[in-house]
């Protein structure tokens, strides 16, 4: 039986022990404590609180489990040893589901799915059915992108907490849990103590901090310009065609004579390398005034570049941004809202100056900026009011992303005759004026990776911008919307002030990892309450022969047995991503086993 001066544990249903010591940890894996007892009649409480008293003190350690019972037979013949978990063991077996602050086209949250850190973390422990607990000290500026689904309110909790700079600790002396910020604490109290170290322990601190966004989107009209395709299946300007009618004219003079047929063009055939055959008048029908590429040769405001590239300006961009540079969407920035309060990105289109089967006029072509799928107010009825068009985007080269139109488009012109090798012609018609409204990203010419916002906060004593720590935020989302009136831009508008809020937050959050922590050990005489805080990191209480004590540590972690903060972290991120591959898999097991195609 243990000496009442050196300290007494009670658990129910444990009649007699030998020893006695509890570990208690942050985070979200439970504190660990061993009991070495004598043999006796009956099992002990599967859970229940354990009590340490000391004179006149009291610390009791709430809802503990007994996880194994294992028994050894030695010289002073036959102990077990007990083995208890905190009440963090149950929270392996809680999940919560949600989606959060996710980001719309235009970088808004959408309404009633915006939560705050603070929110966010009350929903975990809430999850973990917990009713005790303190999230004050998470900062509450920046919107953490959350999508839960059937996820651990654990892991999720844990993943909040080191993003943002803080951990999750026990408060035992109210019996809840209480979120600290990381290196933020008391100094150990004074209690009578028989070995007392102190020391620093400085972090290995990198100069900045780069916040990395998700690329930048924009916002333009750009220039388009009609191609066809070569009998080699290459796609060139209407004029550098081989089967061109009259090249010196505009649109290489298909626009001349029967431009809806093409009979002019030879129509036989031609046998190529792979065993194929192509004949030109069926490449001229499929193609020609039907498929545009983007153009900025000789385009207003359009230069050429240091390698004799042409290219358009872009706001934010101090040179010309070819089209190889560009990785075209099919879709605006701006968004639209539903019936239902739901927001959508709105479809890119094409618009300009093109003849329809209903103008008027001297010259047959619709007003600047009109939209091929919206020529008046009855296309919605009027079928030759509508026309489609197809984008097929090349994921690697703009110069080979086709728009495919439903029908020729084509613009007329004043009647131009003459006679060219002999041959007559009469041209009224050439390609149509048109413009790509269409969100892009845009490579960055030295690295061929899509540009991005990026924001450096520094933390060092050094100005060495390339020695970061570098973090990738996706879910922050910049934008360039560019305005016009008609063809010409009237300014730009932007996100990025919104955005470096967001950035400085995070960057914020994560300098705290950062503070240089005093570094505190102490071994008291006897058994004291000691809560863990930001900066207070373990606290191990011990009752044996020896007598009782309690060993805390400030800044460091003084069990050798038990894993450290971080240790404890990273197996908690390791559990998470084999549940979210395991989750990956399932979904893609599903998408395949409900496959199919739906005619519309």
């Amino acid at each position: 039986m243990p000496l009442s001066n050196h300290g007494e544990a009670s658990y129910p249903g444990i009649v007699a022990y030998e020893s006695f010591e509890f570990c208690d940890c942050s985070g979200t894996q439970p504190s660990v404590g061993r009991m070495t007892v004598f043999p006796q009649y009956g099992f002990p409480a599967r859970d229940g609180d354990l009590v340490l008293t000391y004179n006149d003190q009291a610390i009791t350690l709430k809802d503990l489990h007994i996880d194994s019972v294992r028994y050894e037979v030695g010289g002073g013949g036959r102990i077990v040893e007990v083995r208890f978990l905190d009440s963090r063991w149950k929270w392996a077996h809680r999940s919560i589901s949600g989606r959060y602050n996710f980001r719309l086209p235009d970088n808004r949250v959408p309404p009633g799915h915006e939560k705050t850190p603070q929110e966010l973390a009350a929903m975990c422990f809430t999850a973990l059915g917990e009713t005790v607990f303190d999230v004050s000290a998470l900062p509450n500026e920046i919107r953490l992108e959350v999508d839960w689904d059937h996820a651990s309110p654990a892991q999720e909790l844990d993943r909040i907490c080191h993003e943002l700079g803080c951990r999750i600790v026990p408060v035992r002396s109210v019996g809840g849990w209480k979120i600290v910020v990381t290196g933020e604490g008391d100094d150990l109290p004074d209690y009578p103590a028989e070995d007392v170290g102190e020391g620093i322990d400085p972090q290995e601190i990198p100069d900045y901090i780069k916040i990395v966004t998700a690329p930048i989107r924009y916002q333009m009209k750009l220039p388009l310009g009609a191609v066809g395709k070569e009998v080699d299946r290459a796609w060139k300007r209407l004029s550098e065609l081989s089967y061109a009618p009259f090249p010196s004219l505009p649109s290489g003079g298909f626009g001349a004579n029967d431009w809806r047929e093409f009979r002019q063009i030879d129509s036989q055939a031609i046998p190529l390398s792979d065993g194929s055959i192509v004949n030109p008048q069926g490449l001229a029908r499929d193609t020609v005034f039907r498929c545009y590429r983007i153009e900025f040769e000789n385009q207003p405001g359009c230069a050429v570049n240091s390698h004799g590239e042409w290219g358009m300006p872009v706001p934010t961009w101090s040179s010309v941004v070819t089209r190889r540079q560009m990785m075209l969407a099919n879709s605006l920035v701006e968004t639209w809202t539903d019936s239902a309060g739901t927001s959508h990105q709105q479809p890119a289109y094409i618009c300009g100056v093109f003849s329809g089967e209903l103008t008027e006029g001297p010259l047959a072509n619709h007003a600047d900026g009109t939209r091929i799928e919206s020529q008046t107010v009855d296309a919605t009825t009027i079928a030759d009011q509508r026309m489609s068009f197809s984008l097929g985007l090349d994921p690697v080269d703009t110069d080979r992303s086709i728009m495919t139109l439903s029908p020729k488009m084509v613009r007329q012109i004043p009647p131009l005759t003459g006679v060219i090798g002999l041959v007559p012609f009469v041209l009224e018609w050439q390609e149509a004026d048109l413009q790509f409204v269409s969100a892009f990203q845009i490579r960055n010419p030295h690295t061929w990776q899509p540009q991005r916002y990026e924001y450096l906060l520094q933390v060092g004593e050094g100005t060495d911008e390339s020695f970061t720590q570098t973090v990738m935020r996706d879910d922050i989302r910049p934008a360039v919307i560019v305005d016009y009136q008609g063809r010409i831009p009237t300014g730009y508008r932007t996100n990025f002030h919104e955005v470096q809020t967001q950035c400085r937050s995070a960057a914020q959050a994560l300098a705290r990892r950062y503070a240089t922590v005093t570094s505190q050990h102490r071994t008291y005489i006897g058994l004291y309450p000691i809560d863990l805080d930001g900066a207070i990191c373990q606290v191990t209480y011990s009752i044996s022969r020896q007598g009782a004590s309690t060993i805390a540590s400030r800044g460091t972690e003084h069990s050798w047995y038990t894993p450290d903060h971080e240790q404890r972290r990273q197996q908690v991120a390791r559990e998470g991503i084999s549940d979210k591959l395991n989750a990956v898999k399932n979904e893609i097991t599903r998408r395949t086993a409900f496959s199919g195609s739906i005619n519309t």
